[in-house]
């Protein structure tokens, strides 16, 4: 026991000593830290510019915690004047405290960088125009002036003018660009016309203040596009106002502040990616530098970066405007689904609309009114048969010695006729009407194909979509990977030869998201096609849900698993469907229509050896007229007309029968044509039920697959776009060639691609097996769905007795 008490004492002495130590090491550590006063000037108290304020010292924070105990507490604002600045400056330069000063502004930045040297480190974050406005810089591309670090822009007004130009070849411009901006560069009229000498265009500036109504109402029609600088004295709520503004006067407009502006309502922006994150960590990452001994005048100005383009979609739209195809594969789309589409469908409305609209569908629904007609016309003949003539007769002679005064008759003839029986009739009427349900089954097919063929069209649209978008991906992908090939190179890691492979994989990505963006188009052409609308009618296409009641049962679909659930069960299902499309396909209802009618086309044949026809007949004869006669030379009438029956109204009534005798063979040849025809359509139906048979166990299999293949594809995709991320890392720290993360972007990309489309495939999948039984969910009534699924179990329950 005593050995246990003295273990314990001991394990306690060292807890305590291990928690006085712990203690003692955070204090002196915070005790040794040494403290750094940061002062920031800016420009003024903007948005923007409290943006930047946060991140620079959430960054810097974050990336000095461990070694100083830095502070920010000082914060001036310069009102976005000149004087103030220099003031400003002066103050922290002098003032003890203070150990580092940080401009924030491109005013503040662009006269930090115009006015060294300094008596203490001071950091321009953001300065432009620095190949035009004086600004100290060395051949290494550092500053050069004591205690001098500046960034400079990662914005280029002469590249961003010759994205713009290129989008849309304006005439005058209008450049919308911050008042406090342009009155503390007057070099910036100079610099601009400078840049427009390579333009056949004019330009004229708009100050802007901190309202959009001002600016809005000096957009006359003289202005063909506007270009908007960084406005850094608006708002949110102003800046949304002012692009509403231009979009209402259907201005094309361009904005280097890049994507936030972009998504504010702006057509076009271009801008680096993580615009204010960049400047943030270099400031950070220079300050750490320089707190390590390195002197800020050697310290590198620029930032590497790629640019990204961005497009506004619905603000596209509003005004009308098209860009050109070279522009949509380089540029990410902002506000797609804002766009104002000619109509928004879905699945279920796209089949409505379809067997409604569609020309194939509307010409079977005319061959089967035709049919109809057919059998009104034979019924027609059950029905008495009345006729009214009107004959006018002469009555003459061509004897010689007699000389001719022929006989004027005219009257009226009412004949009345009855079929008693007439196997032809009767066998016609029959063989019609057989055909015309015939006819009508080959609707019910036509329209059960349709379905597949618009569902399957529908899904296109979708899979070119996610194709389209998985494309701009790996577009991205790629300029990213170059950009880490240029890293590369410039740390020795790599030579050209890799830049010159990612340029030429760059120029194989825009090829494939033209060709996926095409095939989106093309998709969309055939859609519209089948739904009888103008090819280029623009539509939005919903996702289709598998819980959508309008599509599918939930319920047959639960059960359809559980009935599967083993290839035993497979195969009972499959019997069950069978059993199904026995009796619902339209294809099997036509042969056996068609078999009907040959039958009893056979039947008339033989009756006709021994069955008559009958009929009744009779006519009401009304004399109108009679005239002239026939005389001798010696005046004697010949044909008297005394000869003529003299009554005024003559009836007669009566009944007749035919029966053929002698045909020549044909009833013969004709009774044996038949019987081959039946042949024919048996063995035609016998080959259908083979076929539906391996079309439902086929289609079975495959949806299965499909179901099963959307939990594959998820995984590999997964583990593709980890690997991705690995490989991309060993690249950037060169331990992996370039052929390696080519090879791990290309399978990330494909198994993207198959995840995204395996839930559309399994959709597919669905409806092909529900056509080869011969029904559609979305086409039962809730009581045929529920018939259905208590046959299902009916039948299972049957089987396992």
């Amino acid at each position: 026991m005593w050995i246990d008490i003295v273990f314990r004492n001991a394990v306690i002495s060292l807890l305590i000593i291990e928690l006085f130590c712990s203690f003692s090491f955070c204090f002196a550590q915070n005790v040794l830290k040494k403290r750094i006063e940061v002062a920031i000037i800016m420009d003024c108290d903007r948005e923007r510019l409290q943006l930047m304020k946060s991140s620079i010292i959430e960054e810097t924070e974050k990336l000095l915690k461990n070694e100083y105990d830095i502070h920010f507490n000082v914060v001036a604002y310069a009102g976005c004047t000149r004087d103030s600045i220099q003031v400003l400056l002066n103050k922290y330069l002098s003032d003890p405290t203070i150990d580092l000063v940080v401009g924030i502004g491109q005013i503040t930045s662009q006269f930090m960088a115009q006015h060294g040297p300094y008596s203490k480190p001071v950091f321009a974050t953001e300065v432009f125009l620095s190949d035009y406005a004086k600004i100290p810089i060395t051949a290494q591309r550092t500053s050069g002036m004591k205690n001098l670090s500046y960034i400079v822009s990662l914005i280029s007004p002469r590249r961003s003018l010759e994205v713009f130009y290129k989008a849309y070849p304006f005439k005058h411009l209008a450049i919308i660009i911050d008042r406090s901006t342009l009155e503390s560069f007057p070099f910036i009229q100079r610099y601009a016309e400078q840049i427009f000498t390579d333009y056949r265009t004019s330009f004229e500036f708009i100050p802007a203040d901190s309202l959009a109504d001002p600016v809005i109402n000096q957009l006359g029609e003289n202005y063909d596009a506007v270009w908007i600088t960084a406005i850094d004295g608006f708002r949110e709520k102003e800046k949304k106002k002012l692009y509403k503004g231009i979009i209402a006067k259907k201005l094309p407009s361009f904005s280097i502040e890049g994507e936030k502006a972009v998504r504010e309502g702006a057509l076009l922006g271009l801008a680096p990616e993580n615009l204010y994150l960049r400047y943030s960590r270099r400031t950070a990452i220079n300050i750490q530098t320089v707190l390590k001994g390195e002197l800020p005048e050697n310290l590198g100005v620029d930032l590497s970066t790629s640019e990204k383009l961005l497009v506004n979609a619905a603000t596209a739209s509003q005004i009308d405007f098209s860009l050109p195809w070279s522009f949509l594969l380089e540029s990410e789309i902002i506000d797609e689904e804002k766009v104002k589409f000619d109509r928004e469908v879905d699945l279920y409305q796209v089949i409505s609309e379809g067997l409604q609209e569609n020309l194939e569908i509307q010409i079977a629904k005319k061959r089967v009114d035709r049919s109809e007609k057919f059998i009104n016309f034979f019924s027609s003949f059950f029905y008495p048969q009345v006729f009214l003539l009107s004959p006018h007769l002469l009555i003459g002679t061509n004897n010689q010695p007699l000389r001719t005064n022929p006989q004027r008759i005219g009257f009226l003839l009412l004949v009345v006729e009855q079929v008693v029986y007439n196997e032809a009739i009767l066998a016609a009427h029959r063989i019609v009407k057989h055909l015309s349900e015939a006819s009508r089954q080959t609707l019910t097919g036509e329209q059960l194909d349709y379905i597949l063929i618009v569902t399957e069209a529908y899904i296109d649209v979708l899979m070119a979509k996610t194709i389209a978008s998985v494309q701009k991906e790996n577009f991205e992908l790629t300029q990213e990977n170059l950009e880490l090939a240029k890293g590369r190179i410039s740390i020795g890691y790599s030579s050209k030869a890799d830049l010159y492979r990612w340029e030429g994989e760059l120029a194989k990505a825009k090829s494939y998201l033209l060709t996926a963006r095409q095939g989106l188009e093309s998709a969309k052409y055939e859609l519209n096609r089948l739904l009888n609308r103008p090819p280029t009618e623009t539509f939005f296409t919903k996702e289709v849900d598998l819980f959508d009641p309008k599509l599918f049962d939930p319920s047959s679909i639960q059960l359809g698993k559980r009935f599967t659930s083993n290839p035993e069960r497979l195969g009972k299902f499959g019997d069950f469907l069978l059993l199904e499309a026995m009796a619902r396909q339209p294809r099997l209802k036509r042969l056996h229509e068609q078999i009907l009618a040959v039958e009893r086309f056979r039947k008339f044949v033989i009756r006709t050896y021994f069955l008559p026809s009958v009929f009744l007949l009779g006519s009401l004869n009304y004399n109108i007229y009679r005239r002239g006669g026939l005389v001798s030379s010696q005046g004697e009438f010949i044909l008297s007309p005394v000869a003529v029956p003299q009554a005024k109204l003559i009836w007669f009534v009566g009944a007749t029968a035919e029966i053929p005798i002698f045909t020549g063979g044909r009833r013969n040849a004709t009774v044996q044509a038949s019987e081959i025809s039946l042949s024919i359509l048996n063995q035609r139906k016998q080959q259908a039920e083979l076929q539906i048979d391996a079309d439902i166990r086929t289609n079975l299999i495959n949806t299965l697959s499909a179901l099963t293949n959307i939990q594959y594809t998820k995984e590999a995709k997964e583990a593709a776009v980890n690997n991705l991320e690995l490989v991309q890392d060993s690249y950037a720290q060169g331990q992996v060639s370039i052929v390696q993360l080519i090879d791990a972007q290309q399978e990330a990309i494909t198994a993207m691609e198959r995840y995204a489309n395996a839930t559309n495939r399994y959709y597919k999948e669905i409806f092909r097996l529900e056509r080869s039984a011969g029904f559609y969910t979305l086409l039962m009534t809730k009581e045929e769905r529920v018939g259905f699924n208590q046959r299902l179990i009916q039948f299972f329950a049957d089987d396992s007795k």
